[in-house]
Parts: structure tokens; C-alpha cells; sequence
């Protein structure tokens, strides 16, 4: 169903470290288009009250805001799904749970899960990357076989060098917290026509450098 004729509903998902906040162009171009705009704070994210030490310890929990969103879509409403970085694995999520609601799912600068894999594959891959510069100043911690949740904290030199490069001075002067709940088992193949078309897409944003000899 659509929003009204020619309109579209846009649900958009923010990546790690970030909130519903970091939509505020996007969906303002998109709202004076006369589209509608759902802009999501994933658990224990932007104004979220939960917190990530006792309430958020899986994937599908960090990911509930969206899920939820999606469970109480109208029975024919279709949206188009878009998530940036981090956001990509949720946007997966949610089209393994909801494909009969979305209608695309735009994968911005974001990462991809595929069917073979646990989702936390690609970012297995990226850490195990030799470079001693990759996440800059950042603080991560994988608390591998802690039964933790990996925890990641953007340094100032990362946010200004890498993730606000074209934004003004006062947009790199906080520090962002963020837990990355993965989850371990792979998503389904679909061969039941369902699957949602999805596109993906580069902006000029460099935080994570494209990764080679993945497979």
C-alpha cells in the first residue's frame, strides 16, 4: 500500500556509534518531497533509554525498535528500508523477518550479510585486516570468549578524519558509544519470491575502507 500516489514510506537505519539524529537532511528532503519518514533509534541508541550492560545483549535485541516498526506496519504496506554502515546487518534482519513488508532495502556505505555466513562475518573479516590504522583512535573491545557483547568507541581523530570530514568543526566534539550485537547463525535463503529487490550505494563518508579477498 502506498502512502499516497507516488509517495513512499522511508524507514531509515542508523549505524553503529550514531541515532535517529544523524537522518535530520535526509528525511527533511524527504519529508518536503511528501514522503513519509520513519527515522529508528535502535536499542540503547540516540534517545533510547535502554542500556546496552543488562537489557541489550543479542542482536535481535539491539534491533527490536526496527522489528517492532515493521510488526506494526498495515498488512499491505510495503517500505523502503535504508541503512547506513552498521545499519546494513539490521536492515538483513528485518527482510529475513518482514520480506512481505519491503518493498527495497537501500545497503548505504552499509554492510551486507549473505545467506552462507553468520551476519557478523563481514566484520570478522574487517578486524582481522592487518592495518594498525583502521579504526584510528577508536577503542574496541571483542570480549571474545566472555560471553560479551563487542563494544566499539569512536575517538575524536576517527569522527573528524573519517566519519564528519565534511561537516562542520562542532559536529566531531562528542564521542560515541556503541555495542555491536551479533548474531551467529546465517539468514535463510528465500526461494519463495519474497525477498525484497535491494540496492547498494558509496558516499563520500570513508570510515570503513572497502575490504578485499573477503571470500
Amino acid at each position: 500500500m502506498e502512502v499516497g500516489k507516488n509517495k513512499k514510506h522511508f524507514v531509515l537505519v542508523h549505524g553503529a556509534c550514531h541515532g535517529a539524529w544523524c537522518w535530520y537532511k535526509v528525511a527533511t528532503l524527504l519529508t518536503s518531497a511528501g514522503n513519509r519518514v520513519t527515522a529508528v533509534d535502535l536499542a540503547a541508541s540516540g534517545i533510547n533509554p535502554k542500556k546496552f550492560e543488562d537489557e541489550v545483549l543479542k542482536f535481535s535485541e539491539y534491533s527490536l525498535p526496527l522489528l517492532d516498526i515493521m510488526a506494526s506496519l498495515p498488512p499491505q504496506e510495503r517500505v523502503i528500508l535504508v541503512g547506513h554502515s552498521l545499519g546494513g546487518l539490521n536492515l538483513a534482519l528485518a527482510m529475513d523477518k518482514y520480506p512481505e513488508k519491503v518493498s527495497v532495502a537501500v545497503f548505504l556505505t552499509a554492510f551486507m550479510p549473505d545467506s552462507s555466513n553468520r551476519p557478523s562475518y563481514i566484520l570478522d573479516k574487517y578486524y582481522e585486516q592487518p592495518s594498525s590504522d583502521l579504526l584510528m583512535d577508536c577503542k574496541l573491545d571483542l570480549h571474545k570468549g566472555q560471553g560479551k557483547p563487542a563494544t566499539i568507541l569512536f575517538g575524536p581523530r576517527f569522527l573528524s578524519q573519517r566519519c564528519y570530514q565534511l561537516s562542520p568543526p562542532e559536529v566531531n566534539m562528542v564521542q560515541l558509544p556503541q555495542k555491536n550485537c551479533c548474531m551467529h547463525q546465517s539468514f535463510r535463503r528465500r526461494d519463495t519470491g519474497l525477498l525484497p529487490e535491494f540496492t547498494s550505494y558509496a558516499t563520500k563518508i570513508n570510515a570503513f575502507p572497502l575490504i578485499s579477498n573477503v571470500g
